[in-house]
């Protein structure tokens, strides 16, 4: 599903610029910026009014999973009516991964040929970037602890959220009048699926310990943080000895899962998670 976007315009309703100007507070790089929620309830996102270099405008939808694409084309065209001028300059997709750890999935995860790999642990969970940088990011997040309901949720539910978040030159299709077009286009690059191969063999016990000493090593940093941790020109002998092959059928199973949330997002079926409630006593 379609779970961030960011827009840039050249031009906004003059409405919403007065509102902004009237009701808005002072932000970085912007002359001013607005909750809209808090002037019109419908409008659900933030607005940022004239980047102080550039002169144009950003608009931050809020809860955009939620929304579909029929309620976020009418907060768009509300305040950036010329919409041959919006352009997207962030989109974030993800799936869900139901009864599955955050460290179970990247144990099995990796992504050649990037850079950026980070693990981070607070008291919301485990987040595992298999890529960072300015314009792409690839990550792996407990769904469920980082929820602000928290203390409403059930935490014994696992979900694992998948992302791929898109910015600046990164974006394939920038135009937001074809968003669609997304349904078309693989964001998942060269994410790879494998599974740890560790066979005892009498003959060869060094190869056998040495690929139980692998595992190790892939249950602390998932495995496309344990292929980083060595020379690009080890990666290759590792795969070799340790993994198995590529396992397709489930890195078609994730493609399809996004594509099949764009689609149902831009068909306005929302197959948002929703946390269940804790019965009350």
């Amino acid at each position: 599903m379609i779970d961030k976007l960011e827009l840039m315009s050249t031009t906004i309703d003059p409405y919403i610029k007065d509102l902004v100007l009237l009701h808005g507070e002072r932000a970085y790089r912007y002359e001013q910026w607005l909750d809209l929620r808090k002037i019109v309830p419908e409008l659900h996102a933030f607005v940022f009014f004239n980047h102080r270099p550039t002169g144009i405008h950003k608009l931050v939808l809020v809860g955009v999973a939620h929304l579909g694409w029929s309620v976020t084309k009418k907060i768009v065209e509300q305040v950036f009516p010329a919409l041959d001028n919006v352009k997207i300059s962030r989109i974030d997709f993800c799936v869900d991964f139901y009864g599955i750890s955050v460290l179970s999935l990247a144990e099995n995860l990796s992504l050649p040929g990037t850079h950026g790999f980070k693990i981070y642990k607070t008291h919301k969970g485990f987040s595992y970037y298999l890529q960072s940088s300015q314009i792409r990011s690839v990550l792996l997040y407990d769904k469920v602890r980082s929820e602000k309901r928290l203390g409403r949720a059930n935490i014994d539910l696992e979900i694992t959220r998948f992302e791929i978040q898109l910015r600046g030159k990164a974006i394939p299709i920038r135009d937001f009048r074809e968003l669609d077009q997304y349904l078309e286009i693989d964001v998942l690059g060269q994410l790879e699926i494998r599974k740890i191969v560790a066979t005892y063999q009498p003959t060869k016990p060094n190869l056998f310990l040495a690929a139980k000493g692998f595992r190790r090593v892939v249950s602390k940093y998932g495995l496309d943080g344990a292929l980083k941790l060595f020379p690009s020109t080890h990666r290759a002998f590792l795969k070799k000895k340790f993994l198995g092959p590529a396992l397709k059928n489930e890195l078609k199973s994730i493609r399809h899962e996004l594509r099949r949330g764009v689609s149902e997002w831009l068909a306005d079926r929302i197959r948002f998670p929703r946390l269940p409630e804790r019965n009350k006593k």
